[in-house]
């Protein structure tokens, strides 16, 4: 059964046109498998259904942000090296992972140690000096994100 948010928000993403019913590509399940052994974690239920859905591509979904299988085996080393060259004092706890990355100076993690399902999620931008909690699940950053990006395309097509 497939976390309901990331159903729903590939409903919306096709709904809207920002992807076609066939634009999504996930992840197979060796891939995943392959990822939390790289990391030495097991990934949230809802993010390894997202990965499974349009963990490769979704349309035009976060069209400009990194999140994508395989960029992402790089995340956790460049979020590493952002927080050092920003002068932060903040370390990824070791249960962390990095989903996402924003145009290198932006990165999204969730700890997998706070929820087997679906953890709250974090941002650090090199302007703030620590993280900061951004969604109090993957599955509600997720539908954020979608109604974000259909926003930005509605301000894109002049709606």
């Amino acid at each position: 059964m497939i976390c309901t948010a990331v159903n729903t928000a590939t409903s919306k993403l096709v709904q809207t046109g920002l992807a076609g019913p066939d634009s999504f590509q996930g992840c197979m399940g060796e891939e995943v498998k392959s990822l939390e052994g790289q990391f030495s974690l097991r990934l949230p239920q809802c993010y390894r259904d997202f990965l499974s859905v349009m963990g490769r591509a979704a349309g035009e979904f976060l069209l400009g942000t990194d999140y994508s299988f395989p960029k992402m085996l790089g995340f956790r080393k460049d979020a590493e090296g952002l927080l050092q060259t920003s002068q932060s004092n903040f370390k990824l706890p070791p249960t962390a992972f990095v989903f996402m990355f924003h145009q290198g100076y932006t990165v999204l993690f969730f700890d997998c140690h706070d929820d087997p399902d679906d953890p709250p999620v974090f941002m650090f931008t090199e302007a703030e000096k620590e993280p900061r909690k951004i969604a109090d699940s993957f599955s509600a950053w997720l539908l954020i994100a979608v109604e974000d990006d259909i926003a930005a395309s509605r301000g894109r097509k002049g709606h």
